[in-house]
């Protein structure tokens, strides 16, 4: 039976570091992995892997199966920003939400099958996708209770495959197509194309928390790109394994930590000031959840 897993691998942005990377072990099993959303409660981590919702209470060194074989793949998990009982797990298929911290799960009512989840930091709205050609962006309220389009005159005869809340700017999102580029809207209904992003494969985008300007894109065709100016140029990420990645983003305790992703591998990373994390995606056979930590670096930041 195929199993993918996360792997977990640090990496750094700059200066030199000592040592060798030792690797551990740990899961979950069960198909590609698409999302992964980290808990205020010490250690809580969930993870969507193949068509199943799964659960860690210790920092991702065991796993237990909250939602099991919803079909599809292809799912996201948010954990409410103001409210930690409240969390959202959707797939391709059906939409699912917890108001116990993520212990329970009920199916809940959407305008389709969503793909991306996204909430402003304040907990006053919630953004998502439909994921089909032509979809469009949603808006809800009161956590996937009721929702309105949007979508305004974004592309429609194309995929959306992630869509990102900038950190700081309140209602500023970007929409990320498939084909048709990078968008952007700093009122969650008005659209701007940022970037076109020809030929580059994209994935998936992450914005650092600290410094919005500062952004990461998973691609399949140039690995992880970097961008200093919101998303207007893109260049090589040289610190990044080569790959082809499928998911980034930053770590939420640790601003200037990053998480990647990929679909041959995946790995998380941390460490020092500017330490990057990268939740980077197996699809292999018998791969599975690694964890490495790296020495700490020396000399002047």
């Amino acid at each position: 039976m195929k199993r993918v897993f996360l792997l977990l691998l640090l990496v750094f942005t700059a200066g030199a570091y000592a040592g060798v990377n030792s690797w551990t072990l740990t899961g979950p099993e069960g198909g590609q992995a698409y999302g992964v959303a980290f808990h205020p409660d010490t250690g809580v981590v969930f993870a969507v892997a193949g068509t199943s919702l799964y659960r860690s209470t210790d920092g991702a060194q065991s796993w237990h199966e909250l939602v099991g074989r919803v079909g599809g793949g292809g799912g996201r998990v948010l954990v409410h920003p103001t409210n930690p009982n409240l969390v959202m797990m959707s797939t391709v298929n059906s939409t699912y939400r917890s108001d116990d911290r993520g212990i329970s799960f009920g199916a809940i009512s959407t305008p389709g099958a969503l793909s991306r989840l996204v909430m402003l930091a304040n907990g006053s709205a919630l953004f998502a996708t439909t994921n089909v050609y032509g979809g469009g962006v949603y808006r809800s309220p009161d956590f996937g209770l009721t929702w309105s389009n949007v979508s305004g005159a974004l592309p429609t005869d194309d995929l959306i495959i992630d869509l990102v809340l900038d950190p700081q700017a309140a209602n500023t999102l970007y929409v990320l197509f498939q084909t048709d580029g990078l968008y952007k809207s700093v009122d969650g209904g008005a659209w701007s194309l940022v970037n076109s992003l020809a030929s580059l494969g994209p994935r998936k985008l992450a914005i650092d928390p600290g410094a919005p300007a500062q952004m990461l894109l998973a691609t399949v065709q140039n690995g992880l790109l970097t961008s200093s100016d919101s998303g207007a140029h893109w260049a090589g990420d040289g610190t990044a394994p080569a790959a082809a990645y499928s998911w980034v983003g930053y770590a939420p305790t640790t601003p200037t930590a990053r998480n990647g992703a990929a679909v041959q591998r995946s790995h998380h990373s941390q460490g020092g000031a500017d330490s990057k994390l990268g939740l980077r995606l197996a699809g292999e056979i018998s791969t599975c959840l690694r964890r490495s930590v790296r020495p700490a670096r020396h000399g002047p930041h």
